[in-house]
């Protein structure tokens, strides 16, 4: 799983490499669910994730593909 940039101020783009139902959780490291978003992907293609309402520090990005059943987890960090 490739997000970046990394640090990230207010859009972070995830590179995908399967066509599916993509599932985007931003979570705080306590593990506390941040945002949610789902979204169609029709094959690779980078997906822009808006994180500009999140406040600086660090975060875990997890994707989990419905189609494929796949997913993995990223960690980013926001600052401005």
């Amino acid at each position: 799983l490739i997000v970046r940039p990394n640090p990230v101020a207010d859009r972070l783009s995830v590179d995908m490499d399967e066509p599916g139902e993509l599932v985007l959780e931003v979570l705080g490291l306590d593990g506390r669910l941040v945002k949610r978003r789902r979204t169609q992907v029709e094959g690779p293609e980078a997906v822009s994730l808006d994180v500009s309402d999140l406040v600086d520090g660090a975060y875990l990005l997890r994707t989990w593909n419905q189609r494929t059943r796949t997913g993995g987890t990223a960690r980013f960090v926001v600052a401005r």
